[in-house]
């Protein structure tokens, strides 16, 4: 992997960690609205204590989530992959679209979606990146922009 990937990486992580504290959070203090509600519904059209329940059972759901993509994205650090020319987890990959834009983009197993610098990071099971997966600089790909297929050329994989 390429020193910037490296610090997206860094950076994505960091920003999982911040949402995992602010979920954590969240979940607390719905926790606590639970406990506040009381154990019985005054009236047929008091759900507060139900409300309050799911909740926290979404943010415990969440937080395992971020929980599973620090994980994921600590363990691609560890491995350090090397791409080989081929498209990996871990790659910095540049296309081009028909007009001459360019984008790049870094496949990651878990946090897609992340901006860093001028390269969005791509889950490798969303279509950007299942389209992306094993291929090669001067490949041709489709992908998805704006809700409409646009073809781009691998232009650099790092």
């Amino acid at each position: 992997m390429t020193t910037e990937a490296i610090e997206i990486i860094r950076s994505l992580i960091t920003e999982c960690q911040r949402q995992l504290e602010e979920t954590r959070q969240r979940q607390q203090d719905s926790l606590t609205d639970t406990k506040q509600a009381g154990s019985a519904m005054t009236s047929r059209y008091d759900t507060f204590r139900e409300e309050a329940e799911y909740r926290t059972t979404a943010f415990g759901v969440q937080a395992t989530k971020l929980q599973e993509a620090i994980r994921k994205l600590n363990q691609l650090l560890q491995a350090n992959p090397r791409t080989d020319g081929k498209i990996v987890a871990g790659s910095l990959v540049t296309v081009q679209s028909e007009n001459g834009k360019n984008k790049k983009y870094l496949p990651v197993p878990d946090g897609g979606g992340f901006k860093a610098q001028d390269v969005l990071t791509v889950n490798m099971k969303s279509p950007v990146g299942q389209a992306l997966m094993r291929k090669e600089q001067g490949d041709e790909v489709v992908l998805l922009n704006g809700g409409k297929t646009s073809p781009y050329t691998i232009t650099e994989v790092k």
